[in-house]
């Protein structure tokens, strides 16, 4: 058994039981306990040093963040949930229900919302209206660098052949600004300093 003389004690009980808590799923009595302990001496006071006391829900949106980020927030009590759509469409499309919080999904269409793409029809569209996305070159060294000291750099949701090839294609506000000047749909592209 764990030890509470170490906080990275009540970290391995967060992380192994701090989801499931927040989630209302079954927990086992003597976890229940590690976890209220945890939340008591280190979980609580985290969270009031992140300003973060307070909170029920806690919404992510725009770019999602990587796993080990959202499942730390998770782990110490947050209830963070990822949303989709708030920068497409002004509000959101997609959430998180309680019982249903994955780090690598945004959830279903909310009731009255019916999705009708998916990424491959998206991306045919935005290329048959010449939008061309970034290319980063990152090594793999480099990658997992990011991977180390930024818990949200992550491409796993590249195809394989391009993340091991270290040709990575994304969306940047700079390719998003060519493609809009390019095609007459936005103004000259201002640099204010």
């Amino acid at each position: 058994m764990k030890s509470y003389t170490s906080a990275s004690g009540s970290v391995d009980v967060a992380r192994r039981c701090g989801p499931d808590i927040l989630d209302g799923k079954p927990v086992g009595a003597w976890d229940r306990l590690q976890y209220a302990l945890g939340n008591l001496l280190v979980y609580g006071p985290l969270r009031n040093v992140l300003g973060m006391s307070r909170i029920r829900v806690a919404y992510t949106a725009g770019a999602a963040i990587g796993p080990d980020l959202f499942r730390f927030y998770r782990s110490i009590g947050i209830n963070l949930k990822q949303l989709y759509g708030s920068t497409e469409t002004s509000v959101f499309v997609c959430i998180q229900p309680n019982d249903k919080v994955k780090p690598d999904t945004v959830g279903p269409a909310v009731p009255g919302v019916e999705l009708k793409f998916t990424r491959e029809r998206a991306q045919a569209w935005l290329r048959l209206h010449g939008y061309e996305p970034t290319t980063l070159h990152l090594s793999a060294f480099k990658r997992l660098g990011a991977r180390i000291t930024s818990a949200n750099v992550a491409f796993d949701d590249h195809p394989d052949e391009k993340r091991f090839s270290d040709r990575i294609e994304t969306v940047t506000v700079d390719s998003v600004f060519r493609w809009l000047e390019r095609d007459g749909l936005g103004g000259t592209v201002q640099v204010i300093r």
